[in-house]
């Protein structure tokens, strides 16, 4: 219709046109007739003047009044003249002078009369213009009716071929306009004519083509961004003004619970934020909106199902026209970016608080990063460690070798090795260090994470000293069996010897010195034993202050006058379980030795104190049985001990003093007594400086019960001691089993002798069941195969009423109150005397069952 109406303006305005072109026509031939007529009237007017005057020409010369009246009354005869005035040359009135009426258009004349030359007078006529205007009106509308008829004419022609030539193309371009409105592209039917309109539908066309290109382009467009839109791992969404939802993709429904697709009618943005940040997305949200530019906010999100997740969100407004029409944002689900950076920040405060030291080291070998403990270990601050580099911490990586080092790293995957730090102050710190190589943002960086191992490196050496010296302990506690039942066989011998009464005196007197040096080469096994901690012991509930009060006053005197003794005994002493003897044995033999170390002049300090277990040191191996210790330091103003002779004190037979003036037993035996009663023994000496040892003791108030000792008698054990009994007598030493069978058979009773258990339980079992039992059994501990022990359990499952000693030279006093306990009669240490074995047996059969 918009097209058409186009054809009927042009057509209305062509007619309009032509009306003008006629008017204007018909007004030119209008004047043009106008001036012809008033031409033509002027003409006869002219000729009525021209009539008139030679008519009066006579009248008026020979001055006939009459006659010219009636010549006057004659014209005024005529309708056309109006007026008639006929003057007399020098006549003051007209002669004739007639008017008819009052007519408002007269064309007016005059002329002179003459006659031969003389001018006579003048006559003035006035012609009525009636008669113009009336064959103007006539030729007016004549005119006007012609050109209306022809305007029309032209106009329904115009009109027709406008319609034709425009109209009808117009109307199909409209058609077809709508059709491409529509999305119909195709090209306009030949009905367009070859006019100009067909040009302009083919460029139309054209242009249409290029807008469906476009609109192909857009909604390809349009679906790849939505098709992206939904790939993309983030929730993007579109609000109107009052935050409801518009638009999200694919991420978005299934983040907030929804089916992709699904309507939502109710989805508020604000809404699905937890409740308590809902107050400050609306203001950020109101701020977009008034054209704030886009920001990031942080927010605790809400979906369908009343879960939660961290989003961050990035919104602007929309702008359409330069008007803000609504939100537009992406959310990016951060729950697990947060989750990691409390991992990190954990991470990062775990490393800053490790107890090792952590380096992060460029290729070029300067720190990038140290934690706090590098700086506390090494003595730097964290801003100079960061302008320095690891060859001024640890020598053995200087600048030149660095870049082998970092390859080595680099090809292996990782490192660990022992090194040697440097501290600010120049001490050297031991170090064990983990390395390997990690890449991060694309910079490659080596992390060094080092162990302070100095103190594990003293603590392994003591205790590899103290496994060597367990060994030796050990291998002491072995042999020691062996030597007693060597000292047994000739101590014993000895004194068969010594009660013949045939000896010559020379021979008594080097018999005496044989069982001295038995006798002493006993107290030797004894500080073996005590060494390797198999000596028998009577702990109890102790004071350490009086053990140490009664040593002070023996060693008064004993070391020379010269050497004071202080001491300095700390009040409220806490108990420990100890043996008194083995702690004056301590004692003793360290102030004896401190003694010569100060060559007869010095000072001798003897302190204790309670040392809690939060203040002890680490390097002190103190079992945890309180957690608290009690400490005897004995120190001396002596000459001291170099690195080497003090590493190897407290190894057995180690002595610097000459021979003959020293065992090397006694702080080796100091040492097993320690070690037995559950503490440690440390050693501080340097040459010039004197020597002090710190003996540390597990404080306990919980008492035990003591061992069971057999006494020892005086000497000089009455010879009456003699029976006539049966005694089997098992002792895998033949010297051993020999010598008690002769010293109990020189006592009168009847002896049979086993080398080990299962011989002695089938001569037991033979002489029970044959109605012969023996009365007596003198039992070895240690054996090889079936051990006394189990040889007495055997024995009493055939005799429950059997009478059994046990002999053995290294068994602990809680062992043998133990065996007791388990139904021996007696016990006897080796090696033993003649006489004490001689008593005990007799003690044992004079007792009742």
């Amino acid at each position: 219709m918009a097209l058409r109406s186009i054809a009927n303006k042009l057509a209305l305005w062509s007619s309009v046109l032509v009306v003008l072109v006629f008017s204007c026509a018909t007004a030119l031939n209008y004047k043009i007739a106008s001036v012809q007529e008033q031409g033509n009237l002027a003409r006869k007017r002219d000729a009525y003047l021209a009539h008139m005057a030679e008519s009066l020409r006579e009248p008026l010369w020979s001055m006939n009044d009459t006659i010219t009246q009636a010549i006057g009354n004659a014209w005024m005869a005529d309708e056309e003249v109006v007026s008639v005035r006929i003057t007399v040359t020098h006549a003051t009135e007209p002669a004739f002078e007639a008017t008819e009426g009052t007519r408002s258009q007269v064309l007016e004349g005059m002329a002179e009369i003459t006659h031969e030359g003389e001018r006579l007078g003048t006559v003035e006529i006035g012609i009525s213009m009636e008669s113009l205007d009336r064959a103007l009106n006539r030729f007016l509308w004549y005119s006007a009716a012609s050109a209306a008829v022809l305007a029309l004419t032209l106009s329904a022609g115009i009109i027709g071929y406008l319609r034709m030539l425009l109209g009808k193309p117009m109307a199909e371009l409209g058609r077809w306009v709508e059709e491409v409105a529509a999305g119909n592209y195709q090209t306009p039917s030949a009905t367009l004519g070859e006019t100009e309109i067909k040009e302009l539908a083919k460029k139309f066309s054209a242009m249409a083509v290029k807008v469906e290109d476009r609109e192909r382009s857009l909604t390809e467009s349009e679906r790849r961004f939505r098709e992206m839109a939904d790939m993309l791992p983030q929730a993007v969404f579109e609000t109107d003004l009052e935050g409801n939802l518009t638009y999200a993709n694919k991420r978005g429904y299934e983040w907030f619970g929804y089916s992709f697709g699904e309507r939502i009618d109710d989805f508020n943005v604000v809404n699905v934020i937890a409740p308590g940040e809902r107050a400050r997305a609306a203001e950020n949200i109101k701020r977009r909106l008034r054209g704030e530019p886009p920001d990031t906010n942080e927010y605790e999100l809400l979906n369908r199902d009343g879960g939660t997740f961290s989003g961050l969100v990035f919104s602007g407004p929309i702008v359409s026209d330069g008007e803000t029409t609504g939100l537009r944002g992406l959310i990016i689900d951060i729950t697990e970016r947060k989750r990691l950076e409390r991992a990190l920040q954990l991470t990062q405060h775990a490393v800053e608080h490790l107890a090792d030291a952590v380096f992060f080291l460029r290729r070029d070998g300067t720190f990038s990063y140290v934690n706090e403990a590098a700086c506390r270990k090494l003595g730097y601050s964290r801003e100079e460690l960061l302008t320095m580099g690891i060859a001024e911490v640890d020598p053995n990586f200087p600048r030149e070798t660095w870049s082998r080092h970092w390859d080595e790293v680099a090809n292996s995957g990782g490192l660990s090795l022992e090194t040697v730090h440097r501290t600010k102050k120049g001490a050297q710190l031991h170090v064990e260090v983990a390395i390997n190589q990690v890449v991060f943002a694309g910079e490659a960086y080596q992390c060094a994470i080092a162990r302070d191992i100095s103190e594990r490196r003293a603590m392994a050496a003591r205790l590899l000293q103290s496994q060597k010296l367990e060994a030796v302990g050990t291998l002491a506690g072995g042999i020691s069996h062996d030597f007693n039942n060597l000292i047994q066989a000739i101590s014993g011998y000895c004194e068969l010897l010594l009660q013949r009464d045939d000896n010559p005196g020379e021979t008594t007197k080097m018999l005496g010195s044989i069982k001295e040096a038995s006798s002493n080469a006993g107290k030797l096994v004894q500080k073996i034993l005590a060494f390797s901690r198999t000596q028998e012991v009577d702990k109890r509930l102790i004071n350490l202050n009086d053990e140490v009060t009664k040593s002070a006053d023996m060693l008064r005197r004993t070391i020379p006058k010269m050497v004071a003794i202080d001491t300095a005994l700390e009040n409220d002493l806490w108990p420990i379980l100890a043996d008194p003897i083995q702690i004056e044995q301590v004692v003793m033999n360290i102030a004896l030795n401190a003694s010569d170390a100060m060559h007869e002049s010095g000072t001798l300090t003897i302190e204790t104190e309670n040392q809690p277990a939060a203040e002890r040191s680490v390097e002190v191996m103190v079992p945890e049985a309180t957690g608290d210790c009690v400490v005897l330091r004995i120190s001396d103003t002596g000459t001291g001990m170099d690195e080497e002779t003090r590493s190897k004190i407290f190894e057995p037979f180690f002595t610097t003093k000459e021979v003959g003036k020293g065992t090397g037993l006694g702080l080796a035996t100091a040492y097993g007594i320690v070690k037995s009663l559950g503490g440690d023994i440390r050693c501080y000496s340097e040459l010039g400086e004197g020597t002090a040892f710190s003996i540390y003791l597990p404080a306990t108030a919980r008492p035990e019960g003591g061992a069971y000792l057999v006494p020892e008698d005086a000497p000089g054990l009455p010879n009456a001691a003699s029976g006539n009994e049966r005694v089997l007598i098992v002792d895998d030493d033949p010297m051993v089993r020999d010598l008690a069978s002769a010293a109990l058979t020189g006592k009168g009773y009847a002896v049979a002798k086993a080398d080990n258990g299962d011989s002695a339980l089938l001569l037991y079992r033979e002489a029970f069941e044959g109605a012969r039992a023996f009365d007596l059994v003198l039992l070895d501990l240690g054996m090889p195969g079936m051990g006394g022990r189990r040889c007495l359990e055997e024995l009493l499952k055939i005799d429950p009423g059997a009478k059994v000693v046990i002999a053995t030279g290294y068994s602990l006093a809680a062992q043998a109150k133990g065996i007791l306990d388990a139904g021996a009669s007696g016990f006897l240490n080796k090696p033993y005397r003649l006489a004490e074995l001689a008593r005990l047996v007799r003690e044992v059969l004079d007792r009742r069952a």
